[in-house]
Formats: C-alpha cells, sequence, structure tokens
C-alpha cells in the first residue's frame, strides 16, 4: 500500500499477471482431480466458464478478491494516505452500523423479513476490497500503540461481546428458520469480523514491540509464515483427500470426539501436512536453483 511510486503498468504486469497465473494454475488442477473422482471427460470449455463465472475451489474467492484489490490498488495508495483519523474512525462506524448493528437489528426485529432500503448502499467503502486495506494501512503506520494496555483490554472485550453476539444470531437464525446449512443460516458469522481482525493486529503488533522473541521461535514463525499462501492453495485437496476423510472418521466414529474437537484435531492435521509438504517443495526447488 506504502509504494506509490509503483506505476499502473507495473502493478499489472508483475502482482496482478502474477496471481491471475496462480488462480488459473491451481484452478486447472482442481479440475483436473474433478475429472479424475468424478470420471467424467476433460472439457476446456466447461473449464473457463466455471473459472470466468465461478471457481473450481470455494476456498478461491480470496483470489478473486485479491485481484479486485490489486486492480483497485493505485487508487487505495492515493486515499489512504489522504485520509485523517478521523476518517479512519468514521469508515470503522461506518462498516460496523451497516454491516453489524443495523442487519442485527434489523432481524431481532422482524426476523428477516424487512431490511433497509438497497439503494442506501455504502459497500463502495465498507466492501472488503477498500475496507481492510484502509483500515490495515492506519493500524501499521498512522495509530500510536505506546501506553495502550488499558484501552487494548477494553477492545478484548467489546470483541468478546461481539463475538458472542454473532454466535447469539447464528443460533437465533437457525430456530427462526430451521434452517443449518453451513452456506446459508451462517449469515452473521462475519458481521462484527472486523473488531476482531483490529484486535488481533493492535495486540500482535503491541506484543511483538513489547517482547523478545527468541530466534528458534521467529525462525519458525516466519518459515511458517512464508509457507501459508502455498498452504492456502492445497489445504483444500489435502482435507478432501481420501487419507484425510479416513481421519475424519477415525476422531469423530472410533474416538467418538465431538464434532468440535474433531473438527479442530482434523484443521491442525491439515495445516500441518501443507506446511510438511510446503517444507519439501521449497527444498526441492533450492537444489534445482529456482526461487
Amino acid at each position: 500500500m506504502g509504494n506509490d511510486q509503483e506505476s499502473i503498468r507495473t502493478v499489472w504486469a508483475k502482482r496482478i499477471l502474477k496471481i491471475l497465473v496462480v488462480l488459473v494454475a491451481f484452478s486447472f488442477l482442481y479440475f483436473l482431480r474433478s475429472c479424475v473422482t468424478e470420471n467424467h471427460p476433460i472439457n476446456f470449455y466447461e473449464f473457463i466458464i466455471r473459472l470466468y463465472q465461478s471457481n473450481w475451489n470455494y476456498s478461491f474467492w480470496y483470489l478473486y478478491v485479491f485481484l479486485a484489490y490489486l486492480m483497485c490498488l493505485p487508487f487505495l495508495r492515493v486515499l489512504v494516505k489522504g485520509l485523517t483519523k478521523k476518517h479512519y474512525y468514521y469508515l470503522i462506524g461506518m462498516s460496523l452500523a451497516f454491516d453489524g448493528i443495523l442487519p442485527v437489528l434489523q432481524y431481532l426485529l422482524w426476523n428477516g423479513t424487512v431490511a433497509l432500503n438497497g439503494d442506501i448502499n455504502v459497500s463502495s467503502i465498507t466492501g472488503m476490497v477498500t475496507l481492510y486495506p484502509c483500515i490495515g494501512y492506519f493500524l501499521e503506520h498512522k495509530l500510536n500503540l505506546q501506553n495502550c494496555s488499558k484501552k487494548l483490554v477494553a477492545l478484548w472485550g467489546a470483541n468478546f461481546l461481539c463475538i458472542a453476539m454473532s454466535c447469539y444470531m447464528t443460533y437465533y437464525k437457525s430456530i427462526v428458520t430451521g434452517d443449518i446449512y453451513e452456506w446459508t443460516f451462517q449469515i452473521f458469522f462475519n458481521s462484527f469480523v472486523l473488531v476482531n481482525c483490529i484486535t488481533i493486529f493492535i495486540s500482535v503488533k503491541y506484543w511483538f514491540q513489547k517482547i523478545v522473541v527468541p530466534n528458534f521461535w521467529e525462525r519458525l514463525v516466519c518459515s511458517m509464515g512464508a509457507s501459508v499462501f502455498t498452504v492456502y492453495l492445497m489445504h483444500v485437496g489435502i482435507m478432501e483427500s481420501s487419507a484425510f476423510c479416513k481421519i475424519w472418521i477415525v476422531f469423530h466414529e472410533k474416538w467418538h470426539l465431538n464434532y468440535m474437537a474433531s473438527a479442530f484435531l482434523f484443521c491442525f492435521l491439515v495445516l500441518a501436512a501443507g506446511y510438511l509438504i510446503t517444507l519439501v517443495i521449497r527444498v526441492l526447488f533450492n537444489c534445482m536453483g529456482i526461487k
């Protein structure tokens, strides 16, 4: 965000093109996997159409959003430098009001039958392509974290209240509709996620300003951080593999763990496997002189 000397041509040639290549390449791998597992012929037209209008991996929504962010990057770089603290706080307030408080109140009052006029739409500034880059820049470059321990405690309190409200609204909606399908009844899942993001970002930044991390843990965290993107690209394939499906059966049916405990253990093993695969790939690339 801070490199406003980078030309629009460079943004497209070096940033957008790189993510686009990653999206197409890994989507094609998931497409081939789908052809094999579902036993249907390879249809390149089908691949292109689905890649264009949807995705070949539900977790790739992030790559599509990231592409939109990169396309807006030249504008966002100018925008963040012109905003004052008052503007940033106003932006946070707008997001909480229109994405959190108002939807919650609407649903509590009318059980989803009444909503605000759709023409009153502020998503141009509260949408994730604009909101999170701007708030991230604000927290990193313009917010003073000196002597903020008491404010941090209050922020964590607000964060827990927001999480509790999201959980309650998810539960309440399931009672009202009788719907417990993951993709439809969790509309309140991210109602106050901005508060959670801000809390964690500030806490980690404040913590690392106050302590000295031992070299081993610093190297481990940096290594894991450098592997996050690759793990993200492959984790669905790992998770849906036959071997890991059997692991879920072991946790839930043979060990009789509840769904939550099984999910935590399962996710940990998926991420650990992805991290180990990434390390192996990195070693192989280093041996071949590829960076």
